[in-house]
């Protein structure tokens, strides 16, 4: 049985996610970065998360209820919709992915835009928008 990456890789955690989250060696593009970020809140890995994230972006306040919320799901799978720029040769890119989790018993996603930028030669997570709210947002505004 093999530690496979939970960002859905066909390398191990240690080959892939977890050298990343471990410091061992930097994201390359915005996806390995944003894949990383993922793998990090099935790990329930917030210290990596806050890390990752752009400081004029991140609060301290919300580092205890991204633990509980983390710790609350069940992660099952990540799947990447569209990658642009966030080449190793960009300064910026944007990702778009749905992630799959069960919590209290109700299958759900997350649906978002996330946007990346190269702050002093590391990949950063500066913002992302919840698409399942967009798409929502933009259902009740047409009726």
């Amino acid at each position: 049985m093999t530690n496979e990456c939970p960002c859905g890789s066909t390398l191990s955690y240690d080959e892939c996610c977890g050298a990343i989250i471990k410091g061992k060696k930097e994201a390359k593009t915005a996806e390995e970065l944003m894949r990383s970020r993922y793998t990090a809140f099935v790990k329930v890995n917030v210290e990596y998360l806050m890390r990752t994230q752009y400081k004029a972006s991140r609060s301290n306040k919300n580092k205890n209820k991204i633990k509980r919320w983390a710790q609350s799901i069940q992660w099952l799978n990540l799947a990447i919709k569209s990658v642009s720029g966030g080449t190793e040769n960009d300064e910026t890119g944007v990702v778009i992915f749905r992630a799959y989790y069960i919590e209290n018993g109700e299958y759900e996603n997350l649906y978002e835009e996330s946007y990346f930028q190269k702050i002093d030669g590391k990949w950063m997570y500066t913002k992302g928008i919840d698409l399942n709210m967009e798409n929502e947002e933009k259902l009740f505004s047409e009726r």
